[in-house]
């Protein structure tokens, strides 16, 4: 069966983001974005990793279902703040909706694993 998806997953494995936050709706801002153990919602929180770290993509997408509908999940490596060199799952965009939290961004060469 296929999730439906307002969004399209604009990442590929290799490329680099960084953490956004483009939701408009009210009190919807946030700080960070979660890095998680597993490719879902439920998985245990790794890092917060904040607006305007970067991160490499290493491989997804991983497509799931949450309470609030279907996103893509990604497999990356934090480039920078605290929580660099960290590897986790992230949602590029959040569910059901057209707010992304990863934009895709230059790699710089000494990032690139």
């Amino acid at each position: 069966m296929l999730c439906a998806m307002t969004a399209i997953p604009l990442l590929f494995a290799g490329a680099c983001a960084r953490v956004v936050d483009e939701d408009s709706t009210p009190g919807g801002r946030r700080a960070a974005e979660p890095l998680r153990s597993l490719p879902s919602a439920d998985g245990d929180p790794i890092a917060a990793v904040p607006v305007g770290a970067r991160v490499q993509v290493l491989y997804g997408p991983r497509r799931g279902q949450t309470a609030h509908g279907a996103t893509v999940w990604w497999a990356v490596r934090v480039l920078s703040g605290a929580a660099r060199d960290r590897v986790g799952w992230m949602a590029e965009m959040a569910p059901g909706t057209e707010s992304y939290h990863l934009r895709e961004v230059p790699c710089p060469a000494q990032d690139i694993v």
